[in-house]
């Protein structure tokens, strides 16, 4: 089953390069979070009484700062530029720098006093490996195409809305960066991810249970993972069980440990994501119908704020309900707010239903948000094209000779929606303009 997950394979491609549903492409800062967290919380089999200091400390870390003046918000605004630029270099040890670990570390063990709670050594392993990891966590935003469209808040926090683009795929992800001013600039304590709608700390919890020792580790691990009551902790060996699998990469035991589960425990954010997860990488028609119905439910377990809309148009794409494709897309836009990438995504859509309307009205909304994406070059050429509008196709080729000193030809115009314009006068002309 080849689903493009969050990309659906554009018409005439490029502007969307496609990206197969097995590869978790749609939850791929979720899944980070979850193998950093691994690495990390190598060293929390150790057992210590928490010192005052160090429980106010992750009593800290938990309350956000005052609210942001005008001149804060800029200043904000402009991290938020120099961290995506950052990440799209590839600089991942300024990352690092940009990032408080220590907070992060605090924000993962908070409410753990008084019983399996984090050591010396604990502390000295976790900052070590995520020191040691590149880009921290915000790893896999480095060397993409990373962007800073808007700041605003999460949880109360200073937040940073980044949309990513896998170069090489084109897949697609948002999060929230949380900051928290630090001197005359801020510093990352944690991150939210759009899809699933979990924080990267929180993540990192539910790994801290899977970790735990076996002997008297119940009572915290179920607390860990939220099942507060005594029928959530009765099933704490299955939730356990189910997440040994997802973490040994073995979907169809994860499925089965998941269906063995009673309804309560089924609704578990953190559980039903790893089954979202295990269904993304199984084959058949069987776990494809699972995968949809767990889809159609995901928003009444996760939250209106997850983004799981962006996992439905891979399906909505392939069973050819365009206009579902437009209107998860537009869902997605109600959580993430505007965004010129979805509307190129939608724009793809209206034109493999022909709807060139529909396209250009999408066109236009992006180029008003991000008039220089480069993806809009493509659409608008074959938008061009689609209308027979080769005079207009033939301005648009100046202006990307103009930019780029290219003069496009037959060999990178040669997709069928071309096949007409090449055998006008108007084509004609346009080789002899560019000595051809």
């Amino acid at each position: 089953m080849n689903i493009h997950a969050m990309n659906p394979p554009s018409p005439y491609p490029p502007p969307v390069p496609t990206q197969p549903k097995n590869s978790k492409a749609g939850c791929w800062i979720a899944a980070f979070a979850i193998s950093f967290a691994v690495i990390a919380m190598g060293p929390v089999v150790r057992y210590l009484s928490v010192s005052e200091e160090a429980a106010k400390a992750r009593e800290s870390a938990m309350q956000p700062p005052p609210s942001l003046s005008d001149e804060q918000r800029a200043k904000l605004l402009a991290f938020g530029h120099e961290l995506a630029a950052q990440a799209s270099k590839g600089e991942g040890a300024a990352l690092n720098g940009r990032q408080d670990f220590e907070e992060m570390l605090n924000r993962v063990t908070h409410g753990l006093e008084g019983s399996e709670a984090t050591s010396a050594g604990f502390r000295q392993g976790f900052l070590g490996s995520v020191k040691k990891n590149a880009g921290g966590i915000l790893a896999q935003m480095a060397g993409q195409q990373a962007r800073c469209i808007r700041t605003g808040e999460r949880n109360g926090f200073p937040a940073i809305t980044m949309r990513v683009i896998m170069k090489d795929t084109g897949a697609v992800s948002f999060i929230d960066v949380l900051a928290r001013p630090k001197d005359d600039s801020f510093v990352v304590i944690d991150a939210h991810t759009y899809v699933f709608g979990f924080l990267v700390t929180e993540e990192m919890r539910n790994t801290m249970a899977l970790l735990l020792p076996q002997s008297s580790g119940a009572p915290i691990a179920a607390r860990l993972l939220g099942l507060r009551d005594a029928k959530g902790q009765e099933g704490l060996d299955e939730v356990l069980e189910m997440m040994r699998n997802a973490r040994t990469a073995k979907p169809e035991d994860t499925v089965r440990a998941y269906q063995k589960l009673s309804a309560s425990l089924q609704e578990q954010r953190m559980v039903f994501v790893l089954y979202i997860q295990a269904l993304m990488n199984l084959e058949g028609a069987e776990h494809e119908a699972a995968y949809k119905a767990a889809l159609r439910r995901a928003k009444d377990i996760l939250g209106e704020n997850s983004g799981t809309d962006l996992l439905m148009v891979d399906l909505l794409y392939l069973d050819g309900d365009f206009k579902g494709v437009e209107q998860s897309l537009a869902d997605m836009q109600k959580v993430v707010g505007e965004d010129a990438y979805l509307k190129i995504l939608a724009a793809n859509a209206c034109i493999k239903a022909g709807d060139i309307a529909g396209a250009e009205r999408h066109v236009l909304a992006a180029e008003k948000l991000e008039p220089e994406l480069a993806q809009l070059v493509d659409l608008r050429l074959t938008l061009c094209a689609m209308k027979k509008d080769f005079a207009a196709l033939v301005k648009e080729l100046r202006a990307i000779k103009k930019r780029s000193g290219v003069a496009l030809g037959e060999k990178m115009l040669g997709d069928p929606v071309y096949a007409e314009f090449l055998k006008s006068s108007e084509f004609a002309a346009w080789k002899k303009e560019n000595g051809r």
